[in-house]
């Protein structure tokens, strides 16, 4: 009897084990189910070149583009895959690449006093926006607010300021300020477009934002040879057909040149590259590029002349940086 009971006892205490392990087992494996799930929709299979001005795979402007595929715009934010659609790409050649003005700033009026923004900050990483950091501070841009300041980095001595009056205006003013010593000097401004659905913080693929930050500015390319840059400059002739593609051969030169602004993207690569640290989601190649008379896919558009300059002055020993985004927010 004692030994039928015992023998009882251990076959159900056996059976709760079993029950108590399959338990626990079913939860993780729909945890990882779950998580490969959302693994494959935050990303999409990224395209050669995509910015997020065009709706196209990979060549454009990563932003102008506005689909959400894997390119890039081609645009750069061209769809966030790339305004471009994503043709083949070809292998690139890289190539080496007094006081504030109280005047109103490319965006609005000039902040009263523009002081010091806080501690500057590191140049904008790979991801995003740069952060604040312990460094000296810098002295104030026009129009732009402390918070904002902060985040440009000490070391820099070139910044462009991209902005409008509202969150929702796509026709942007461009500036490009120089620093030396403590005054920042206003050398030129630009005219032309950014994302057709305005500013956000938070942009996502495809919506046709352009994003709100401070960016660092390091890579070049086009599909013109280097004019004479002195950011690193990757010369890629596929995207003037991916421009071709998606604009028509009218405006198959939108990307006859282009600078990679640092949004969700890995520094130190062409602006075809689609590296996104943040994710797929979060669209990325937005650059700066030709203009085509019409809001894009997330970029910042100036005249075909006002990009070779830009391509000529800005020098990656001064740290350049762009400021983006409406003028109250640039402005806190």
């Amino acid at each position: 009897m004692v030994a039928l009971s015992a023998a009882r006892f251990l076959a159900a205490l056996s059976g709760v084990l079993l029950l108590g392990i399959a338990c626990s087992t079913v939860p993780a494996e729909a945890s990882n189910a779950s998580a490969s799930k959302a693994e494959a929709g935050s990303f999409a299979s990224p395209s050669q070149i995509r910015p997020t001005d065009f709706p196209a795979p990979a060549l454009l402007s990563p932003d102008e583009s506005g689909q959400s595929g894997r390119g890039g715009e081609a645009n750069p934010e061209h769809s966030d895959r790339g305004e471009m659609s994503d043709p083949a790409r070809s292998p690139g050649t890289s190539s080496p690449g007094g006081p504030a003005s109280p005047s109103a700033g490319p965006g609005g009026p000039a902040s009263p006093s523009a002081g010091p923004g806080g501690p500057a900050s590191p140049s904008a990483g790979p991801g995003g926006p740069a952060s604040p950091s312990d460094s000296p501070s810098l002295p104030g841009l026009p129009g732009i607010g402390p918070e904002t300041m902060a985040e440009v980095p000490a070391e820099s001595s070139q910044v462009l300021i991209s902005t409008t009056p509202g969150i929702e205006d796509t026709n942007a003013t461009t500036a490009l300020y120089e620093r030396n010593g403590e005054a920042w000097t206003e050398a030129r401004r630009f005219v032309g477009h950014h994302g057709g659905n305005g500013w956000r913080e938070d942009r996502k693929e495809g919506d046709r934002t352009s994003p709100i930050g401070v960016f660092a500015l390091t890579d070049a390319g086009g599909y013109l040879p280097d004019p004479g840059s002195k950011l690193p400059y990757t010369q890629d002739d596929a995207l003037r057909s991916g421009a071709a593609a998606v604009y028509g051969e009218d405006w198959a030169d939108v990307f006859s040149y282009v600078i990679a602004i640092n949004y969700n993207r890995a520094a130190g690569t062409p602006p075809t590259d689609d590296t996104r640290p943040m994710g797929w989601d979060a669209g990325g190649k937005i650059w700066l590029h030709v203009d085509h008379d019409s809001p894009t896919q997330g970029c910042v558009t100036m005249q075909a002349e006002d990009m070779e300059f830009l391509l000529r002055t800005m020098d990656p020993e001064r740290t350049p940086h762009i400021i983006m985004g409406p003028a109250d927010a640039i402005g806190r």
